[in-house]
């Protein structure tokens, strides 16, 4: 099978058929693999998400967030956040690493990742200048907040697929963050060379699909996104688990780490997952190109 056929089987697996063609039309070729070596265990926890658009010199939205087709490792030089644009000085005798002003953030709000499965756990922040359809205020609750699953691809960046009781249905991409040095193989697959410069906190500016339902996927926004780990899963848990029940379900909650521990909490999870999004792998191979 060639890379670009094993590609696309893989976010068939990964999220519902109507979503894999949106992301199909996204990530059209495959290059090279990028140096980069994230593990699952190095990605679990809570992280916030910065949503937006990556704007052309024209001023409209570009669905491919900056990306070429196909796109060369080191094409993401601009895409690598957090530092800004304005604040990386001379980047072509520093080789330094930065987010084009072109992205521009209008939300954020915050996730976790468990063992294969996420959940939004703030709603997006004041100000939002987007509506991505979840987090409604009933009394002193926030409902509708979306979850799913999420697995990593291969070790080189992570996908995430989440619905809400409203059936607005979101899926991610990013690869994960990575910084040459002068002298760094830029095509390097060997996990020992490859870790060092790995930076498994950050993800590269990634695509975001939001779509109102499954049903009506041509009505799908297509918006920019990067992500930022806040806290390990262990430090996260510590601190709600005791606001949530008892000294046991906390030293539940750890020893079983970020696993659904029950079957009605397996169930609740399956309910609110678009179709598809079951089958998951973290050995799959890398989507390479933004296209």
């Amino acid at each position: 099978m060639s890379a670009s056929r094993f590609c696309r089987a893989l976010m068939q697996r990964l999220v519902s058929p109507s979503v894999s063609l949106l992301l199909s039309a996204v990530v059209t070729n495959v290059v090279a693999d990028i140096p980069v070596h994230c593990t699952q265990p190095e990605v679990i926890g809570r992280w916030k998400l910065h949503v937006g658009e990556y704007r052309t010199s024209a001023g409209k939205a570009d669905p491919h967030c900056g990306g070429n087709s196909p796109d060369g490792v080191v094409d993401k030089r601009d895409r690598t956040p957090p530092m800004r644009q304005e604040e990386a000085g001379d980047v072509g005798l520093n080789g330094k690493y930065w987010l084009s002003n072109r992205f521009v953030e209008q939300t954020t709000y915050d996730v976790l990742l468990r063992d294969w499965t996420v959940e939004a756990i703030t709603a997006p922040a004041a100000g939002s200048t987007i509506d991505l359809g979840f987090a409604r205020k009933t009394g002193n609750a926030t409902t509708n907040m979306p979850k799913g699953m999420w697995t990593t691809v291969y070790d080189e960046g992570f996908n995430i697929g989440m619905k809400d009781q409203a059936g607005h249905a979101h899926s991610l991409f990013a690869f994960f963050k990575y910084v040459l040095q002068r002298g760094d193989d830029a095509k390097s697959t060997d996990n020992t060379k490859n870790a060092p410069h790995s930076h498994c906190g950050f993800t590269l500016l990634g695509w975001y699909n939001f779509m109102p339902d499954e049903q009506h996927a041509k009505k799908q926004e297509r918006l920019c996104f990067w992500g930022e780990a806040i806290e390990g899963l262990h430090d996260y848990l510590s601190k709600v688990a005791p606001q949530q029940g008892s000294q046991l379900q906390l030293r539940n909650l750890l020893k079983h780490g970020s696993r659904v521990n029950t079957t009605q909490e397996q169930a609740k999870v399956a309910k609110s997952t678009p179709s598809g999004m079951h089958g998951h792998s973290s050995h799959a191979a890398s989507l390479h190109s933004e296209g």
